[in-house]
């Protein structure tokens, strides 16, 4: 959760300036994204919540030893996810609508690059989490022992994309191919 909490903080301060230059604002943002999910890590901890949930370790929804595991499941990441999701989709409607309405053709350019980015960046958030939110939706809402097997094998199977994806995502800028083809004394490698 820390690295969407954090995520999202370097995207509003990004779209605000007055965010970024605040001398306050690193610590808070510190504490928020690094602090929240890890009062509730150790709550759960300490109420020994965490055990076998389907495929995976996590908060479990087990009514003898858990009673409202599913309720802290569905509090300490789920709706924070859907939250950090929604800012950051609005947020970035409105940075993309700021760009298309961009002026002058050296700008334009620049704001079609800086949008494309933007987009593959919501793609790559969809690709990597929209199957697993699905998957916990369901087994949240259904019984405990329900699970649609063709649901659990897509969200074994994009679980790891979230890497793939944001690797592309993130290396796709000149400098970045530069670094991967360019060897040590100079020259390219592809």
């Amino acid at each position: 959760m820390s690295f969407y909490l954090w995520h999202t903080f370097i995207l509003q301060s990004a779209k605000a300036p007055r965010i970024r230059t605040s001398p306050h604002s690193l610590p808070l943002a510190i504490i928020l994204t690094f602090g929240v999910p890890l009062v509730g890590a150790i709550f759960v901890y300490v109420k020994e919540g965490y055990g076998q949930t389907g495929l995976w370790c996590w908060i479990m929804c087990d009514d003898d030893t858990f009673p409202q595991g599913c309720s802290w499941r569905m509090t300490l990441f789920y709706y924070e996810l859907y939250a950090v999701v929604v800012l950051n989709v609005v947020t970035y409607i409105v940075v993309l609508a700021k760009l298309r309405d961009t002026k002058g053709r050296g700008r334009q350019d620049y704001a079609s690059k800086v949008a494309t980015k933007l987009r593959m960046y919501l793609l790559a958030f969809a690709v990597s989490w929209l199957v697993p939110c699905i998957n916990r939706l369901v087994q949240s809402f259904s019984d405990s022992d329900f699970s649609l097997p063709w649901l659990d094998y897509l969200m074994a199977f994009t679980n790891p994309l979230m890497g793939f994806t944001d690797a592309i995502v993130y290396g796709h800028y000149s400098g970045a191919w530069e670094m991967w083809t360019r060897r040590p004394d100079g020259r390219t490698i592809i």
